[in-house]
């Protein structure tokens, strides 16, 4: 699909002075500037590079058969001396792409803020910016306040061509959001006596003494490939410990979707998530996004279950920055540096006992942990590869 222009470059290497160029169109004819939708700009010499550009007007381009690639053609000749000769042309292949863009979450509940995404399809690079619409067509202009619209771009995903925007809409303007973008619920009864705990405390927080034998259903999965782990299994351990934050790699991006098939399979034999906690380090968070992306859940951030931090590789980014980026999960009670300096190994089984405490006394049966492989060898003493599930049925008491 044709954008309203399209600007090709043609670089003319190896200058000290700006040079006079050629262009020729995709049926071998001259371009003049100005004439026929085309405007050539010559350039500057930087560098001794000069860079030419060649902008093709849309109406120009409605009027070509863009089903399979077309050949544009630059050449160079000298300013300093008249009976210098041109150069040969150089080829400027154009690919035109065919975009998709596919709905996505559309179930809603009332009385809260809408987050509606998008998958844009058919991609070989990163939208730098995306444009929404309301229902009467007008423009959606982005704010910074509680009651203003957001606009997340979305990082272009290269295992599938696909880029996912968001944009959320607030209640206020008469909207509601998909079902998993709620952020609670908090139970409406409680003895006044005991703090349900639904977020993670910051020291443990004393509960009911008679509470009954309960079973829930934990689907634990840890992260899927991340830069770090690909650096450690190619012998950089030290390399990889220092990697902050590190993000998936390709690899891990494949697994991601096929976490997405096995989870939907899951959930068709009978598992039915309500809430899905995960450790707020990029990898984690990048795992249950892509990994619960047709269910609709609710994503609640929890600094409880991220990784051991001991390197630099475990330690996060500020929820001001998190929340810029994650738009539709709740970071309501994770506070704004969440990670420690340092963490001892006996500093992560107190953590992991707190979890546990904690865990028992949310309202959800069904719950998903996105965590990692020494938090969860810590809590399970199981060993979970990159990306692997594993549904368990745990009696509280």
């Amino acid at each position: 699909r044709s954008q309203p222009s399209q600007t090709l470059t043609c670089n003319i290497g190896d200058v000290t002075q700006a040079v006079d160029v050629s262009w020729k169109d995709s049926a071998g004819a001259a371009v003049t500037d100005g004439a026929g939708g085309y405007t050539i700009t010559k350039g500057s010499v930087v560098g001794n590079v000069q860079e030419s550009t060649l902008t093709i007007a849309a109406d120009t381009l409605k009027a070509l058969d863009t089903a399979s690639a077309l050949t544009w053609k630059c050449a160079a000749k000298s300013t300093l001396y008249a009976d210098s000769e041109i150069s040969t042309f150089s080829d400027v292949v154009v690919t035109f792409l065919t975009y998709a863009v596919e709905a996505k979450h559309s179930e809603v509940l009332k009385d809260s803020q809408a987050t509606i995404s998008c998958v844009v399809s058919g991609l070989t690079k990163q939208l730098d910016t995306v444009a929404w619409e309301k229902s009467d067509g007008s423009a959606v202009t982005a704010g910074e306040g509680a009651d203003s619209y957001k606009i997340a771009v979305g990082t272009y995903e290269a295992a599938s061509n696909t880029q996912t925007t968001i944009l959320t809409v607030p209640y206020n303007n008469g909207h509601h959001p998909p079902q998993h973008l709620i952020q609670g619920p908090v139970p409406q009864a409680v003895p006044n006596d005991v703090e349900i705990l639904l977020t993670p405390p910051s020291t443990p927080t004393s509960v009911p003494r008679s509470v009954p034998s309960i079973k829930k259903r934990l689907l634990f999965i840890r992260h899927a490939e991340a830069y770090h782990n690909s650096l450690y299994a190619s012998g950089l351990k030290n390399n990889a410990l220092k990697v902050r934050d590190p993000q998936l790699t390709p690899v891990g991006h494949n697994q991601v979707q096929n976490l997405r098939n096995e989870v939907n399979n899951i959930v068709k034999k009978g598992f039915r998530p309500e809430i899905i906690l995960v450790s707020p380090l990029t990898r984690t968070l990048q795992t249950a996004t892509g990994g619960f992306f047709d269910q609709a859940v609710k994503l609640e951030a929890c600094s409880l279950i991220t990784e051991l931090c001991d390197a630099q590789c475990n330690e996060g980014m500020p929820v001001s920055q998190l929340k810029r980026i994650w738009h539709y999960v709740n970071f309501l009670q994770t506070p704004e540096v969440w990670w420690p300096e340092y963490e001892s190994r006996d500093e992560l089984y107190s953590r992991v006992r707190t979890f546990k405490k904690w865990v028992k006394y949310r309202p959800e049966q069904n719950i998903v942990i996105v965590s990692h492989g020494g938090f969860l060898y810590a809590l399970l003493r199981l060993y979970f590869a990159n990306c692997e599930a594993k549904l368990i049925e745990w009696d509280i008491l």
